[in-house]
This record gives structure tokens, sequence and C-alpha cells, in this order.
């Protein structure tokens, strides 16, 4: 493990599992008693930039680099599972120039199927997963006029 550079973690609500993702996009399961790597996956084409884990259910979500969100479900072994991948790239705010963005920012609404997050050029979106074959925007602003936002 020391040779990955893990950029992101996220401790599961149970507190069994870590959950890292690493430069090269991978999500590594961790087992907090013994720290064994017990899984790795590949989840995106490039660095994980943000986690979250679901405060009710298995399910972590995960921001990527490649401007994508994805949320994987585990079961009791922590084996995950992708339950859908997203693209943010071209959610934008009507009336904003894009902004480069590098938040990470990602989080779980606690009782509804709703995960917000940047947009692609650093716009706050809300996006609803109830349908995880199609994933939609519900709502997308920008909360800062000319700078990045830092966290959601």
């Amino acid at each position: 493990m020391a040779s990955q550079h893990i950029n992101a973690f996220c401790l599961d609500r149970l507190e069994r599992y870590l959950f890292a993702g690493d430069k090269t996009g991978q999500l590594w399961v961790i087992d907090l008693d013994t720290f064994a790597v017990l899984h790795k996956v590949q989840s995106h084409p490039g660095t994980i930039q943000g986690m979250a884990i679901h405060p009710h259910e298995n399910k972590v979500a995960l921001l990527g680099k490649d401007r994508a969100v994805s949320v994987w479900s585990y079961d009791e072994k922590g084996k995950p599972k992708r339950v859908f991948q997203h693209s943010i790239r071209d959610y934008s705010p009507d009336d904003f120039d894009a902004i480069h963005s590098e938040c990470q920012g990602i989080a779980f609404h606690p009782h509804l199927p709703l995960l917000a997050t940047r947009s692609g050029n650093s716009g706050l979106i809300e996006l609803n997963y109830a349908d995880v074959n199609a994933v939609n925007l519900v709502t997308c602003l920008r909360v800062a006029d000319i700078a990045d936002i830092a966290t959601v």
C-alpha cells in the first residue's frame, strides 16, 4: 500500500471498514481491526477526489477527477458493487463563467435518494438517484461569484 497515494477516505457507519480512494481511481476497502486490504476495485479512470458514506445504508459515494460521481453499495464483508456512475462535467449554472474546480465535497441526503456535490465547473449540484438508470439533476447553482466552492 505504501506505493499507492491515497487521496480520500471515509469510515463506514458501523466502523468496520475504511474506504479509500487513490490517485489511480481505485476504491480500497480496508478492515479496521486488521488493516488488511479486503477489496480493491477500479472505480474511476483517475484520481478519487472525495468520498462520503451514507448515514443509514451500506453505500459510499465517490467524486472523481474525471468529473463523474459514482455510488457503490457494499455487503457485510465489505465487498463493493457499483450502483451507478454519472458524469457531472456538463452541469453548469447558466449565468456564470466556468471555473475549474478542485472541490472535494460530496454528501448523501440522510433520508432521500439525493447526492450533493460540485458540478463540472464549480457549481453546487443536487442529483436524484431514485432511478439509478436515469440519475437526474435537481439543482445547479453557484454559491460564490468568483471562487471555487470548498465543501458540501
